[in-house]
């Protein structure tokens, strides 16, 4: 039965150490690669909300605002 391994995106590192499959580490890098894609991701995802609400917003017409004269 192979080992689970974890190869990093970034420097192509292959590790066997049971840690650094389940949290994505490199020793190589010293990153933990898995966090970052998950921040990219929520970030991302943030982007997208921020997007959308921008775009369901309604803004008043400047001149429906005004009093009467």
């Amino acid at each position: 039965m192979p080992r689970p391994s974890f190869i990093c995106p970034a420097c192509q590192h292959t590790s066997h150490h049971p840690a650094d499959v389940e949290y994505g580490y490199c020793g190589r890098c010293q990153r933990y690669t898995r966090a970052e894609a998950a921040a990219a991701r929520a970030l991302a995802g943030l982007a997208a909300a921020r997007a959308h609400a921008a775009s369901a917003i309604e803004w008043p017409n400047d001149s429906s605002d005004r009093a009467p004269q």
